[in-house]
């Protein structure tokens, strides 16, 4: 082999190299993408799997949160069952802030008269208002007091602002009614924290 052919030999190799390396890459790639069509449908059913999951938790966390914003409604309205109106007022407005935060308790007499009202602070100016006014046309009223028990209301309009809101009422048996009022903002945040860590990967409808 002489001086004058190495150059075309060593261009000859470097074409060939560069040919072998592009084929392997093509390899590779051609057969990463057959494992990647053939583990596609088992992603996606592992993804829907652990999505399911997430939706079945939060939806029991949040069962568990209105279950026990329920049980504290209850217990409010036996709490408050024959107490005159001013530690009536002070008993529903500590009974607000635990757990799922109540806007607003109100204590109904069995024809629908406002007889104390658990406030919060920004709405304590209200309170004089509502005491003594007649809550008996208020949808939440009315269909609790055809039965003992609970009703929850999801198109609830609220006595303080007029505009959507959670509602619940509990009824005893002695004819008193308790109305809570729950805010869009507070139960969204009460979605938020059952849902944790996962918040961000369950939406709110």
């Amino acid at each position: 082999m002489t001086t004058a052919s190495l150059p075309r030999t060593w261009r000859m190799r470097t074409q060939l190299s560069a040919l072998l390396v592009a084929t392997m890459l093509l390899t590779v790639a051609v057969v990463g993408s057959a494992i990647l069509v053939t583990r596609l449908p088992v992603i996606e059913r592992d993804s829907q799997a652990d999505l399911q999951a997430e939706v079945e938790q939060l939806a029991a966390r949040l069962e568990l949160l209105l279950g026990t914003a329920q049980s504290r409604l209850a217990l409010l309205n036996a709490l408050v069952h024959g107490v005159e109106t001013g530690p009536a007022n002070a008993l529903l407005d500590e009974g607000l802030r635990a757990g799922l935060r109540f806007e607003a308790v109100y204590q109904l007499s069995p024809a629908g008269v406002v007889q104390a009202a658990g406030l919060l602070d920004e709405w304590q100016f209200r309170r004089l208002d509502l005491v003594g006014s007649d809550l008996s046309s208020n949808s939440l009223f009315q269909e609790v007091s055809q039965r003992s028990g609970t009703v929850w209301g999801g198109r609830y309009r609220s006595v303080l602002t007029g505009l959507r809101a959670l509602g619940l009422a509990v009824r005893d048996e002695g004819g008193q009614v308790l109305i809570a009022e729950v805010s869009p903002q507070a139960l969204l945040r009460a979605v938020q924290v059952a849902a944790g860590s996962k918040a961000s990967s369950v939406g709110i409808v």
